[in-house]
């Protein structure tokens, strides 16, 4: 079993080695001269296999600018948050004063509608009189 593992891998070292055209090529029905063998440059084709591109890697100038453009619009936007939530503070400051002056203008209104509920014109004569007879008191 080792032997058949060891030579499978040979076997496939080399065919990786030759372009992996070997076996097509005797596959093939060509014409190849008795006399040749199977390592000999008649049968072995040029490798197809393309040399790896280099990826482009950004120099190291180039990328610290682009890094300090993205920190930057970071700072601002965590600025404009900042400014945002400020924003938001005052106004929920400013509805809750709202509230308060809402509810205290309510209070003032019920109060007024229970006095003026009270005024009945006897109590309105009576209230005149009252003010009449203590300003005579007053001047004499």
């Amino acid at each position: 079993m080792k032997k058949l593992q060891t030579l499978t891998t040979s076997t496939a070292i080399a065919l990786a080695s030759v372009g992996g055209t070997a076996f097509a090529q005797e596959a093939q029905a060509t014409s190849v001269p008795a006399d040749t063998a199977v390592n000999e440059p008649a049968l072995v084709a040029k490798s197809q296999v393309k040399p790896l591109e280099k990826s482009e890697v950004p120099a190291p100038s180039t990328v610290k600018p682009a890094l300090d453009a993205q920190k930057a619009v970071v700072k601002d936007a965590e600025a404009k948050i900042d400014t945002a939530k400020a924003d938001v503070q005052e106004k929920e400051a400013t509805v809750a004063s709202t509230e308060k002056e809402v509810a205290t203008a309510t209070k003032t209104v019920k109060d007024a509608e229970v006095t003026a509920s009270q005024a009945t014109p006897a109590k309105i004569a009576e209230a005149k009189d009252a003010q009449a007879k203590n300003l005579e008191a007053q001047t004499h």
